[in-house]
Parts: structure tokens; C-alpha cells; sequence
């Protein structure tokens, strides 16, 4: 659970406590706030015993990455043609068996990466570049009339700044 959600928690619940201490019934407090009253109860007397307003610490589940495996997956961070099913298969044949979804939260979570994509980028010869310069060249005046008979069936998309990634 999150640090902000834990703190909303413990406001929400402080707030009820002070409202008992200012005289309100539990009755009253528990239809103001939206909650039971034997939770305000429960508040109340977790209040009195000096106990922490904080939920207990929970177990959860284990995580499923080792030790060794989080720095394997630290390290390939940078790192060219690396995706989380290749990293999840090669920490499996290592012997730290593991899936892609694991990878990707701990990359997400611990290490604040997210997922990108390198966008597509057209690959031409210094040929198709040669032909394309000396094309426009021989047309510098051409009319839109005479250019709206030309059809050109290559046509990609070039970007003059990098493209967001969505």
C-alpha cells in the first residue's frame, strides 16, 4: 500500500478519535464519517491502550525474485535488445526461475523504468539517398499541379525531433 494512502488512513482515523474526545458519540462519529460504529469502537479502544491508529504490518506475498536476480536484472539495465521475457529465460536457465511479468515490476517499482520502444527508422543506402537528392534537384519549380501527378510509393514518415513514445 502506498505511504500517501497510509497516511489519509491515519488522518481519517485521528480525526475520529478527536471527535470522541470532543464530546461526539460513537454513534454519531460512525454516521458522520461513513463508517461502523464497531470500528469506531475499535479506534476508540486501540486510543485508549495507546496503541498505534496504524494497520498492523501485513505478510503479503513473497517476492519471487532472489537476491542474485535482482542484480542481473540491475545490471542489464542500458543494455541494447534486452527484454523482460529474454532477461526472465535467462535468469530460468541460471536457475533463478522467474517470470516476465516479475521483471517488469521490479524494473517498474524498484528501479522506475518503464517500457519504451525504439520507433521504426527507415533504412536507406547512400544510393537510395543519392537518387532521392538528384530527384528533387532536377524539380526545384515544379507547380503543385505538376507534383500531384507523381505518385510516390515509398513514402515514411521522417521526424525532425524525436517522436514521443505512446
Amino acid at each position: 500500500m502506498s505511504e500517501s494512502l497510509h497516511s489519509s488512513q491515519n488522518l481519517f482515523r485521528a480525526k475520529a478519535i478527536g471527535m470522541l474526545e470532543a464530546g461526539v458519540t460513537q454513534k454519531q462519529v460512525s454516521q458522520a464519517l461513513g463508517k461502523t460504529t464497531r470500528t469506531i469502537s475499535n479506534w476508540w479502544k486501540r486510543n485508549k491502550l495507546d496503541q498505534s491508529l496504524s494497520d498492523k504490518p501485513r505478510s503479503g506475498r513473497p517476492l519471487s525474485l532472489t537476491r542474485t536476480a535482482k542484480i542481473v536484472i540491475s545490471k542489464s539495465v542500458g543494455k541494447r535488445h534486452q527484454s523482460t521475457r529474454k532477461l526472465a529465460k535467462r535468469l530460468t536457465v541460471r536457475g533463478h526461475p522467474t517470470s516476465k511479468s516479475a521483471v517488469h515490476r521490479y524494473l517498474r517499482e524498484n528501479l522506475g523504468l518503464k517500457s519504451y520502444k525504439r520507433p521504426h527508422q527507415p533504412k536507406l543506402t547512400e544510393k537510395q539517398k543519392d537518387h532521392r537528392l538528384n530527384f528533387c534537384k532536377q524539380r526545384p519549380f515544379w507547380s503543385a499541379e505538376q507534383w500531384s501527378n507523381v505518385i510516390f510509393s515509398d513514402e515514411a514518415p521522417f521526424y525532425l525531433f524525436q517522436p514521443s513514445n505512446p
